[in-house]
């Protein structure tokens, strides 16, 4: 019995989902964020992407034009960047 185009896009979709962390791996000392903070935010993001059908919600990436200069560290990824000044 072969799958349904549906059964495979639900299939396809589950394993896009995110993976709860353990509990073992939060440390418990209130990081900000903690793991199950960014855990939380990617499922988020998996069932908006999911509700829409729009794998492109799951790269996270702001289009250029909306993202501030804050918007370029993150806690979460690591971008390469140069100090040019320090007052």
């Amino acid at each position: 019995m072969a799958e349904t185009e549906e059964e495979e896009d639900s299939e396809a979709w589950l394993r896009l989902k995110p993976v709860e962390p353990l509990p073992s791996q939060c440390c418990g000392s209130g990081c900000s964020p903690c793991v199950f903070d960014l855990y939380y935010r990617d499922l988020e993001r998996w069932e908006t992407a999911r509700a829409r059908n729009d794998r492109s919600l799951l790269s996270g990436k702001q289009p250029p034009e909306s993202q501030s200069c804050s918007a370029k560290l993150s806690p979460e990824t690591f971008l390469a960047f140069h100090i040019s000044t320090m007052e």
